[in-house]
Formats: C-alpha cells, sequence, structure tokens
C-alpha cells in the first residue's frame, strides 16, 4: 500500500477508535466485500456469513480502542473474520444435536404409534 493510503487508513482506524460513526462506517464499507467473501470460503452460505460478518464488525467496534496500536488491520481483521467462523461452525454443530419439535416426525410424537427401534433398544 502507497504511504499515502497508508497514511489515510491510519487516520480512519485513530477516528474509529475515538468512537467516531461516520469513520466506522468508511471501515465498514472499506471492508465488508472481503471479509463477506473470506467468511464464504470457511460457511459456503450467505445468511451465514451475513452473520459472521456482521460479528466481526461488532467485534472490530467493542474493541476500537486499540485499534491504534494494530500494525496490519487486513491481517486482524482476517484473523477474527476466522475465529468468528470457526466459532460459528462450532454453534451450529452444537445445535444440530439438539432437535426443536418442529424437527421432531409426527409419528415419534403419537402415542398410538409403536415406538421406533434403534439398535440395542426394543
Amino acid at each position: 500500500m502507497p504511504s499515502m493510503e497508508k497514511k489515510k487508513l491510519n487516520d480512519l482506524l485513530i477516528s474509529v477508535s475515538e468512537n467516531d460513526d461516520y469513520a466506522f462506517r468508511v471501515f465498514y464499507d472499506l471492508y465488508y466485500q472481503s471479509i463477506f467473501r473470506f467468511t464464504y470460503y470457511f460457511l459456503r452460505n450467505k445468511e451465514a456469513c451475513g452473520e459472521v460478518v456482521s460479528n466481526v464488525f461488532v467485534a472490530i467496534w467493542k474493541s476500537r480502542v486499540s485499534l491504534r496500536r494494530i500494525s496490519n488491520i487486513d491481517a486482524y481483521l482476517y484473523i477474527v473474520a476466522r475465529n468468528e467462523s470457526n466459532r460459528y461452525l462450532r454453534e451450529c454443530r452444537t445445535r444440530r444435536r439438539c432437535l426443536s419439535l418442529e424437527e421432531i416426525p409426527v409419528s415419534v410424537l403419537d402415542r398410538n404409534s409403536p415406538p421406533p427401534r434403534w439398535g440395542g433398544f426394543r
């Protein structure tokens, strides 16, 4: 990155770290697409990517005071995005182990039906 662009980015990060909402919006617009594409590599689901990218920017906003000390914001953002993607995948796996009542077949809930046979249980 040319020094002038790097200077502008550093100024933007300083503004974000000082609670400047407009600067954060500029920062968001600058990085949204690349972070979305990066998370899509892990998740392969646009809806999930939208949720994860939102979480990435929420995390950035919550830790905005420390943005001044980050020397490579691109690497930092991709690490946060990777971590959020992994967290999302872990939570997704955990949610799949539990079924909601809507996911249970009606025949299982019908007391007049014979119980299902699973290995080892009769």
